[in-house]
């Protein structure tokens, strides 16, 4: 199997990685299922997720190149979505929201239509209008 590019080396890592490594045994594809990969399934199941040293040693022993690609590039996004959500300022952070079918679908082409992200599509539509409002303490 191909070997780390980086060292699984705290908590918050440990947990996420812990965390996509369940999500991963329930896919198909993920290590052939072939006999060895319900052994490795059995092995990673006795793995606590703070247990660094041998979560490594997990990884390297079974992941074959593209797992590893894959697994470090949610690793990516988990942290950047923790870095935006803990941003600076009000503006830096992430919200999350729930919309409707129609809602998702409006907000997605107009994105796609401008090539910006859904909330730059919300920004540029509904700033305006933000702004005309009354404050709330004037209310």
């Amino acid at each position: 199997m191909a070997k780390a590019k980086f060292k699984i080396e705290n908590e918050i890592d440990g947990a996420h990685i812990h965390d996509w490594m369940k999500r991963q045994f329930t896919d198909v594809n993920f290590l052939d299922h072939s006999e060895d990969a319900w052994q490795a399934k059995k092995d990673f199941e006795k793995i606590k997720w703070d247990d660094f040293e041998e979560l490594n040693k997990f990884c390297e022993k079974h992941l074959k190149k593209s797992d590893w690609k894959r697994l470090k590039g949610a690793l990516r996004s988990v942290r950047y979505r923790t870095a935006k959500r803990y941003g600076s300022s009000d503006d830096d952070g992430i919200r999350r929201v729930d919309l409707n079918n129609k809602a998702h679908r409006i907000l997605k082409k107009l994105s796609m239509h401008h090539g910006v992200t859904l909330s730059e599509v919300v920004i540029e539509y509904m700033e305006k209008a933000f702004w005309e409002l009354p404050d709330e303490e004037d209310q």
